[in-house]
């Protein structure tokens, strides 16, 4: 009857995420119309939109990923292969690459799911810290909606990796490596209750082609795999040798053999990106920009409560528990909190997941709070729960928000649009476009074609490129103008171009394309 109560509830949960984390976009969707056109995005539109740019290289055929908002790409590696791989995907089923992405960023989304709910199966002692915990990690995030109150931006409204929620919101990658992620710690503990049984052939298997997937879709996640549980085999070793149960290699073997396997399998996909940013200077200028901070430590704070707080009392309880599965939640949360300021340029990507650990902690100190008192378990749950969702409302409601005003990030016009498809259909391959930076986002996404703009991360010297794209439709009579012109192939102006420009923009260049309050000039060589 438990096993039934249980299924049900976790088909309900399910249920409420896809329909919570999918509705936006078709409210969204259904607001365009002759003169507006859905670009696909509510959350983050700037890398959702590289995301596209990334699967329409692999629509037209690519498994060699090159900067796509870049007048020089290089020539290439293998990296993106996941957003690569759903471009071959869109082309084989006929979809666009926007039904593609969000469909499969619906199936990510169960996957996670299906994985977070085993991973806290197998350590939560009862069904009520089972639910306690799954539903805060599914649903749950920070106290920044009272940050917000006080005029500042926490990291729970834009990290989304850190939280399974603003995961599965967000884009098909995040929560694909959250429930590799999960899968994997569930294979490790059920092998260590297996006493390390590493002989096992499915085990090796599973632990290598898991990390090579994971190493695939979240790099990151490696390292968190491999520290994590390197950590909590040496530290089961020392008990053992402390207890005069060590047998020496063997038991050692036995204790970290999952974190050699993962770090064999994952670590050669980590060892090749290193290769590429050494020896690809395209590739080294993109990753030397591409710096990732985290957030100031009050900051954190503030976007881990209330969770934070039951987590403490909570990590007492884990480790005190007799079976020593629970530690896991408690090395998680200490390892993931220390990688965060290490002094490293992409220091941030260790928050991947790491509400996930918080949220089981604090659901063994619910736990305990409830068993104290003996009146308003339900009230006490439902407010803490309340207080924890609240941030991820205010995400919704400022997508609705961009919808209703239709915001220029949210939507294109459909002289955008139709001018992007009349440029796929006409512009050769190669074609290199200057447009405003806004544009420029949105004509690889679309078009396939290169920008000098674009990206923030992806235009190779970025700042330098988005002061000479202003400039240039500031006052494209500058002197610098027709140096510059020599760099492109084509000029767009449009809407966006309008808004950027203090003048009216007419060049003295060939039009070839007028329709819709977009022009598309020429630019002889």
């Amino acid at each position: 009857m438990v096993v039934n109560k249980l299924n049900w509830f976790l088909l309900s949960i399910i249920l409420i995420m896809v329909v919570v984390t999918s509705l936006p976009y078709i409210y969204a969707s259904g607001f365009s119309n002759t003169e507006l056109n859905f670009g696909g995005f509510l959350f983050n539109p700037i890398d959702g939109n590289s995301y596209l740019a990334k699967m329409r290289q692999g629509w037209e055929g690519n498994l060699r990923f090159t900067l796509p908002y870049t007048a020089e790409p290089g020539s290439g590696a293998f990296l993106f292969l996941f957003y690569l791989v759903l471009g071959h995907i869109s082309r084989f089923t006929g979809f666009t690459l926007l039904t593609t992405f969000h469909a499969v960023r619906v199936i990510c989304l169960i996957l996670m799911l299906l994985a977070l709910y085993n991973f806290f199966k197998g350590l939560m002692r009862t069904e009520r810290q089972l639910k306690i915990a799954y539903i805060l990690s599914v649903f749950g995030s920070g106290l920044g909606w009272v940050a917000m109150l006080f005029g500042a931006f926490t990291a729970d409204f834009w990290v989304a990796e850190a939280y399974p929620f603003l995961s599965a919101y967000s884009n098909p990658h995040f929560p694909l490596g959250l429930a590799l992620l999960l899968w994997i710690f569930s294979l490790s503990r059920r092998y260590l209750e297996n006493d390390g049984f590493y002989g096992n052939n499915w085990y090796g298997i599973g632990f290598i082609l898991g990390s090579i997937l994971l190493g695939i879709v979240m790099p990151f996640g490696v390292v968190i795999l491999v520290l994590v549980l390197g950590c909590l085999g040496m530290w089961e070793s020392f008990e053992l040798f402390r207890l005069g149960k060590f047998q020496g290699k063997t038991s050692l073997a036995q204790k970290i053999y999952p974190t050699i396997l993962i770090g064999l399998g994952g670590g050669l996909i980590l060892l090749y990106y290193y290769w590429v940013t050494l020896n690809d200077p395209v590739m080294a200028g993109w990753n030397s920009q591409n710096v990732t901070p985290s957030p100031p430590v009050w900051d954190f704070i503030v976007s881990f409560l209330p969770v934070l707080i039951f987590a403490i009392p909570g990590a007492r309880i884990a480790l005190r528990d007799r079976t020593k599965s629970m530690r896991i939640l408690v090395v998680w949360s200490v390892l993931g909190f220390l990688l965060l300021w290490i002094p490293f340029g992409l220091q941030r990507r260790f928050i991947f997941g790491l509400y996930i650990p918080l949220a089981g902690l604090a659901s063994l100190g619910i736990d305990k709070l409830l068993d104290s008192v003996r009146r308003y378990h339900n009230v006490i749950v439902i407010s803490i729960i309340g207080f924890s969702i609240i941030t991820n409302i205010v995400v919704i409601m400022a997508g609705i928000g961009g919808i209703l005003s239709q915001d220029r990030s949210v939507y294109m016009t459909q002289g955008e649009s139709q001018a992007f498809e009349w440029i796929d259909k006409n512009v050769q391959k190669d074609a290199v476009i200057l447009a405003s930076p806004d544009t420029g986002l949105l004509i690889p996404a679309y078009t396939g074609r290169r920008v000098l703009y674009g990206h923030p991360f992806e235009t190779i010297d970025a700042d330098t490129q988005m002061d000479i794209v202003n400039n240039y439709f500031n006052n494209p009579d500058s002197a610098g103008a027709s140096g510059l012109l020599t760099m492109v192939d084509y000029v767009f102006v449009g809407p966006r171009e309008h808004e950027l420009s203090l003048n009216v923009i007419q060049f003295n260049l060939p039009v070839i394309y007028d329709e819709m309050g977009v022009t598309i000039y020429s630019v002889y060589r």
